[in-house]
């Protein structure tokens, strides 16, 4: 009767401390998983700012192009009002 008695104390003690170290599992791979989503989010977060980035050093040469043109056009409408300007009327006629 002692034996049967021990032997059931024994097994409840074992299911316990394998439920105990059954939990102790469960909450290591939790951290890590939750480590791991956080690095899989600040990754998606560098990766926008790189499509950001990449995007942007695309456009800029496209934006200095087309603002060069600006530039030498305005530079061109400033040289040929320079030159109204500058020219003598041949025949000043007052009306």
């Amino acid at each position: 009767m002692y034996f049967r008695f021990v032997s059931a104390l024994a097994l409840i003690l074992l299911i316990f401390i394998g439920g105990i170290l059954l939990e102790k599992k469960n909450t290591q791979l939790r951290k890590e998983m939750n480590a791991q989503h956080e690095q899989m989010e600040a990754m998606q977060d560098y990766y926008a700012h790189l499509r950001i980035r990449t995007a942007r050093m695309t456009l800029l040469p496209e934006a200095q192009h087309s603002t060069q043109l600006k530039n030498e056009e305005s530079k061109m409408e400033t040289e040929l009002t320079e030159e109204k300007k500058s020219v003598v009327p041949l025949l000043d006629i007052k009306d």
